[in-house]
């Protein structure tokens, strides 16, 4: 499981080096749509680079907090303050 975490990490902070560098080079965040006519058969949405990266980034993070908070089962304490205070919260604890 840990090698799983550590993968989903480096895989995050890599894609956060790769955006960091693109948006130095000047490489704008956009994204571009293109209506085909009549039809629309040749319709389509280009993202940039950099977005592309900065959503992947995201998308890795969001796993890694969620496999983190799933593992690393927090205090007694913390589990029943978060149960009590926030109900949407109240699976994170393990019984």
């Amino acid at each position: 499981m840990l090698i799983g975490l550590a993968t989903l990490a480096l895989a995050m902070f890599w894609l956060l080096i790769l955006f960091g560098q693109a948006v130095r080079r000047g490489n704008a965040i956009e994204v571009e749509t293109h209506w085909g006519g009549f039809g629309g058969g040749l319709g389509r949405w280009r993202i940039s680079a950099p977005l592309a990266c900065l959503l992947a980034a995201a998308l890795f993070g969001c796993l890694l907090s969620v496999l983190v908070l799933k593992v690393v089962a927090p205090p007694a304490a913390v589990a029943t303050v978060w149960s009590a205070g926030y109900p949407m919260c109240s699976w994170l604890h393990r019984p």
